[in-house]
């Protein structure tokens, strides 16, 4: 059996269920990646029947919150199942494209962070070509002040235990404040220069 080497994490609450299974869909089946999504409460699912059958049929991990906690507390109780090396975030809106997967593992063992550049997508999921985020080189001077590496972002397992997680005062900005605190260990990071991420 193949040791899984990313964590895709998705926090959800009261989702589209079609955009939803964009979001599932573009993780794709493999025995390196698992899916694992955080449940915002016992009443963050308006059509459970539905959600059950997308979790079967793309293999996805849930773990539940016992109350609604917001984002970091949802992203938190992923990450507790979570068994990769790596954690990637993913909205439950937005999907991953391109050969992300091929992309990320060869760092998925030697890196503490990774981003990627990002897609902009219409509503219906339409690719917005004329809006690509090509993000700028690793930079912790401009990340004091500006959360440019966005999604996708993805961090050590570890590092991410290390920094106690997402901080759910911080929902809102959860991302900017975990990567400020990861810059404290002079974190090494990869920055992938192709739109892996479509953010709608």
């Amino acid at each position: 059996m193949n040791e899984i080497k990313i964590s895709v994490v998705t926090p959800i609450f009261k989702p589209n269920l079609s955009q939803l299974e964009e979001c599932l869909a573009s993780v794709g089946p493999n025995t390196q990646v698992e899916h694992v999504l955080g449940i915002d409460g016992p009443d963050a699912i308006d059509n459970s029947t539905q959600f059950d059958q997308l979790v079967k049929k793309y293999f996805a991990k849930v773990a539940l919150t016992d109350s609604h906690g917001g984002i970091s507390a949802a992203t938190n109780a992923a990450a507790e199942i979570a068994t990769g090396n790596m954690l990637l975030f993913l909205d439950q809106d937005d999907f991953l494209v391109g050969d992300w997967l091929k992309e990320v593992l060869p760092f998925a063992d030697i890196k503490d962070i990774v981003y990627s550049d990002r897609h902009t997508a219409s509503e219906d999921g339409s690719l917005l070509l004329d809006q690509v985020f090509r993000k700028p080189a690793w930079s912790p001077f401009r990340l004091l002040g500006n959360m440019y590496i966005s999604h996708f972002f993805a961090i050590r397992r570890e590092l991410f235990e290390k920094l106690g997680g997402m901080r759910p005062e911080f929902d809102g900005s959860q991302d900017h404040d975990l990567a400020l605190r990861a810059l404290e260990i002079d974190p090494d990071v990869h920055h992938i220069t192709l739109p892996l991420y479509a953010w709608r």
